[in-house]
């Protein structure tokens, strides 16, 4: 599989990083595991690595993500509180482009090449509006700093 995720923060911080060559079924996955972050209803952001990509089913994807987005449209508000994509593709990057231009994205968003911005930009996300909102026991308090560290992990981590 093409796709790599792993779950940080109790699921609350989820981080794709895709292979050099995406198929169809690789795009499928991603929006699956996205749909199932929204139905359990507890808010989460996501950081999306694609900086390798080198093959992408172009024009295809646009449409499904464009479906995904109006299929789910409501329950994205208080949940999706935001997401970074990392890309180096110029052509992935024009075809994002247009997607949110056909259907705005309802969080906050950012498609950078850059690594350090888009973590930045789902960090303050993060810490805003997930982390400042949970109740913190002493044990709670202390998974809440492993996971702040988890998300400060050097990028050879990832």
């Amino acid at each position: 599989m093409g796709v790599d995720i792993k779950y940080y923060c109790n699921g609350s911080y989820a981080y794709f990083k895709l292979s050099e060559i995406i198929i169809y079924d690789d795009i499928e996955q991603v929006f699956k595991i996205l749909s199932e972050l929204l139905e359990l209803g507890k808010p989460f952001v996501f950081l999306l690595d694609g900086r390798q990509i080198t093959e992408f089913p172009t024009f295809k994807t646009g449409y499904f993500i464009i479906s995904w987005m109006r299929k789910h449209y409501s329950k994205i508000p208080n949940i999706l509180l935001g997401s970074a994509i990392i890309l180096k593709n110029k052509t992935i990057i024009s075809i994002l482009k247009w997607v949110f231009t056909q259907q705005k994205p309802i969080s906050p968003n950012i498609i950078t090449d850059d690594l350090k911005e888009g973590k930045k930009f789902v960090n303050i996300i993060y810490e805003k509006n997930i982390y400042t909102k949970q109740e913190c026991s002493n044990r709670e308090e202390r998974i809440m700093l492993e996971c702040r560290k988890e998300r400060n992990i050097d990028e050879k981590i990832f």
